[in-house]
């Protein structure tokens, strides 16, 4: 019985801590900058402006490839990236987060 419930809680806890990546989801948001790697150096950035598009899990500018989805928890509103230049990785919050 133990055994079971133990199961239970640990794919419980992979389930809500999924870090799939939901294309639409990441695409319709404002991504504000929280820690590390800054995308361009800028503060945010969003897909709606044109400026940045997600091929898959990379994120381009123009055309160029810039950093890789590595997760996304919903939950927390929080995006994981990583740089193709140099691996650093960054940590961004959706604006809602910000809103009042």
């Amino acid at each position: 019985m133990k055994n079971t419930a133990a199961i239970l809680i640990l794919l419980f806890l992979f389930v809500s801590c999924s870090s799939e990546i939901d294309h639409a989801y990441i695409k319709a948001r404002t991504w504000v900058h929280h820690d590390g790697f800054k995308l361009d150096g800028e503060p945010g950035f969003e897909f709606t402006s044109g400026i940045y598009e997600l091929k898959g899990d990379t994120i381009y500018s123009g055309s160029q490839p810039k950093a890789v989805v590595t997760a996304l928890f919903k939950n927390d509103n929080l995006l994981k990236i990583k740089s193709l230049s140099d691996g650093e990785t960054g940590k961004y919050l959706d604006a809602i987060e910000f809103a009042d």
